[in-house]
């Protein structure tokens, strides 16, 4: 069996050694905190860790080896790592519970126990321990005490003082990734001057005109820390051009993020940019635009100036995988062909009736289950494409699309066709399939006595006219 030691530091901090396992107990009260020993300084780097000012620093150096599973790999003996312990511990208390000495998740925990259960040095040291780490400028230690809300230890009065003294020359000293969420977190926990601070320093780097730290700024929401008013006014004079350089995958992300942030002139360069796309007539990029509903937040007149212009679009599934359409796609209204062919749209909005110049509308290779009474409003459509999807009735206002020349209908699953079908003066060919003769039978013949030329196609052959 093995043995049991104990090491008593003083009245309140005693370790033990049951069954293998270093225990720490404070006023006889076992002490459950993640611990480990860290040993793994090699030799021939200790000079590395001479400006090391916490083991919380060392810890980011170190071959963290003798954590966790990696512990077991060193065979160490339950007994050295528990002596180790007692010693790691032992210099801590003989520097009056110093928290450099230890890491920063056992440290506080353990000092404010040690302090909860009558400690006097630690009732002492506790509080002071808290603000020397706050200012250490050590991100990881700040984060932490911030996170774990230590400064509610403090009274109001109490952490208006620590406000007022607050020494931001090492958080100011760190790179923009690390400096901006202490400076949040900071005036979170209500260190007011850090918004300052951190408004300060936003003006400052988007001045600069690094893209990355412009890109992090928005991409993380700092402008946020802005009245909408001051937002416009911070970026008035930005030179937007390292944004547009970008490639449109992370252009349009970024000056959406900048319009939706209150940057007006996020939202002129947009227009401008869908403007330039239209004219280009690279209807991939269009798809991308509907798509991600870039079109979102700008009215219907807005859109219209946009497109005004724009006769065709084609969306295929290889690029776009599309599942519903936006419902600013009824803006559109010089639209004259529409390829959606082989995406994954179950329904379409109603405002694809609003697309009066429509001539021609590919849906074949979908999942659509339902027609919308909107689609009836398309009195331009020449072509009408609903092959290869679910449908099982079509609505009554299909009878309204008295320009229809082509009508593709297999393969569905329609057992009728709604009586208005016979309205269809201009129809020239209906596409059936061999399958529809017997449950559209007397449709058919109503069709053929109109003159529509009834064509049968099995589900492999490609459409004809």
């Amino acid at each position: 069996m093995p043995s049991t030691k104990k090491f008593e530091l003083n009245k309140y901090l005693t370790l033990k050694l049951e069954k293998g396992k270093t225990n720490i107990y404070v006023n006889g009260e076992e002490f459950r905190q993640c611990k480990f020993l860290l040993l793994n300084i090699p030799v021939n780097k200790v000079s590395e860790f001479d400006e090391i000012e916490s083991i919380d620093e060392a810890a980011e150096r170190l071959d963290r080896s003798m954590e966790g599973e990696g512990r077991h790999e060193h065979k160490i003996p339950p007994e050295t790592e528990f002596w180790g312990h007692c010693s790691n511990l032992q210099v801590w208390y003989e520097h009056y519970y110093d928290t450099r000495l230890l890491h920063s998740n056992l440290a506080f925990p353990l000092l404010e126990k040690l302090a909860n259960e009558g400690d006097p040095l630690a009732k002492r040291v506790f509080k002071e321990e808290i603000v020397k780490r706050l200012n250490s400028g050590y991100p990881n230690v700040i984060t932490y005490l911030l996170k774990k809300r230590y400064l509610e230890r403090f009274s109001k009065e109490e952490r208006d003082v620590i406000c007022e003294k607050f020494d931001f020359s090492p958080i100011l000293n760190l790179n923009y990734e690390k400096k901006f969420p202490l400076l949040k977190q900071l005036y979170n926990s209500g260190v007011i001057t850090a918004r300052k601070i951190l408004k300060k320093e936003i003006k400052k780097r988007i001045k600069s005109g690094e893209l990355d730290e412009i890109i992090y700024i928005i991409r993380n929401l700092y402008l946020e820390e802005f009245p909408k008013e001051e937002r416009d006014v911070i970026c008035e004079k930005f030179d937007f051009s390292p944004i547009l350089n970008l490639n449109y995958g992370k252009k349009f992300p970024l000056l959406k993020q900048l319009y939706n942030s209150g940057v007006l002139t996020a939202r002129k360069i947009l227009k401008k940019e869908f403007k330039k796309i239209v004219k280009s007539g690279e209807t991939y990029l269009i798809g991308y635009i509907l798509k991600d509903r870039y079109l979102e937040g700008f009215s219907k007149e807005e859109i219209g100036v946009i497109f005004k212009e724009f006769e065709k679009l084609e969306l295929y599934l290889d690029s776009y995988d599309l599942k519903t359409l936006p419902e600013s796609i009824g803006t559109l209204t010089s639209l004259k062909e529409l390829n959606l062919i082989a995406n994954k749209i179950t329904t379409l909005p109603e405002s694809i009736g609003n697309l009066n110049a429509l001539k021609e509308l590919n849906l074949s290779a979908n999942k659509i289950t339902t027609l919308p009474e909107s689609i009836g409003n398309l009195t331009s459509l020449k072509e009408l494409d609903l092959r290869s999807n679910d449908l099982k009735t079509l609505p009554e206002s299909i009878g309204n699309l008295t320009s229809l020349e082509y009508l593709y209908l297999m393969p569905n699953d329609l057992k009728t066709l709604p009586e208005s079908i016979g309205n269809l003066t201009s129809l020239k060919k209906l596409y059936l399939g061999h399958k529809d003769l017997s449950t559209l039978s007397d449709t058919v013949k109503k069709l053929k006595k109109q003159g529509v030329l009834i064509i049968l196609l099995k589900p492999s052959q490609k459409r004809k006219r």
